[in-house]
């Protein structure tokens, strides 16, 4: 039986982490030089919270971004507003304004994303496609080599790695991770959700293993909207900080710190944040 821990992959001391983004699920711990250093965000998974992306943006406001998600966009928000309203006004005719409040309340909601939606990426430095990030063969999907391409600042001597991934992409991490591992030389700092590792732990150790000689462990937290790995603590959902070492600090140590940290926020947080065990 395959061992499972996370003894390989205790965080390595960082000293400057800061949080970006909401106080729950889609805010990430990361290192604030690493921010400093990008001039190209590269966000791969949106849904409906781009929190991270703003205070991202308010930062590091020469950082271009380029946001991808082919499940999102104005047209949904908009049509999921359109909808809701309609539902509240047809059960206040039949039934009375009350029975009318959860639909018009979803209604506000929906409208006030897609507003926000339209806002935020109606900068001039910010850009929004309606793709998934992947394996670049349907019309629907674009591969990270020719994201990279297409956005990658131009280098110049002594600049240093310029872009930062954000990758929340529901498993589809396992195949691009070869990819940021080849590119790892353009790369300031990596924000990735691995998934389902209660089934693809064995892969995952593997990616990990091209990526460790480019980039340290920053930061690890437990994502507790999932289970934990039967038999162990480990949560099938973790949530990694990777910070390109170009930019570590001389002395590289593990951390003796405990996880989670102060910065950290429980995903679901009506329930108890996951404690990590690195033995």
């Amino acid at each position: 039986m395959q061992r499972v821990s996370l003894s390989r992959f205790r965080p390595e001391a960082v000293q400057d982490l800061i949080r970006l983004g909401r106080d729950s699920d889609g805010g990430y711990l990361v290192s604030r030089r690493a921010v400093a250093s990008t001039r190209v965000l590269i966000s791969a998974g949106v849904a409906d919270d781009w929190s991270f992306e703003e205070d991202f943006a308010r930062i590091q406001p020469l950082a271009r971004i380029m946001a991808l998600d082919g499940s999102v966009g104005l047209w949904q928000f908009s049509r999921s507003a359109i909808r809701h309203l309609w539902s509240a006004l047809r059960e206040a005719a039949q039934r009375g304004p009350r029975s009318a409040s959860s639909d018009l309340a979803r209604a506000v909601h929906f409208a006030q994303t897609a507003f926000n939606f339209a806002h935020f990426f109606s900068h001039p430095a910010r850009t929004f496609e309606k793709k998934f990030l992947g394996d670049g063969v349907s019309p629907d999907w674009v591969g990270l080599d020719d994201i990279l391409r297409q956005w990658s600042p131009t280098p110049h001597d002594g600049a240093g790695p310029q872009v930062f991934l954000k990758v929340d992409i529901e498993g589809g991490e396992y195949a691009i991770a070869p990819t940021i591992a080849a590119h790892h030389q353009m790369i300031s700092a990596v924000v990735i959700e691995w998934h389902d590792l209660g089934t693809r732990w064995a892969e995952f150790e593997g990616l990990m293993d091209r990526l460790l000689p480019a980039f340290a462990v920053a930061h690890l937290h437990g994502n507790n909207h999932a289970p934990l790995i039967p038999a162990t603590n480990i949560p099938t959902v973790l949530e990694m900080t990777l910070l390109s070492r170009e930019l570590m600090e001389q002395g590289h140590r593990p951390t003796e710190l405990m996880y989670p940290l102060p910065l950290d926020r429980p995903c679901n947080s009506r329930r108890e944040d996951y404690r990590l065990s690195f033995d």
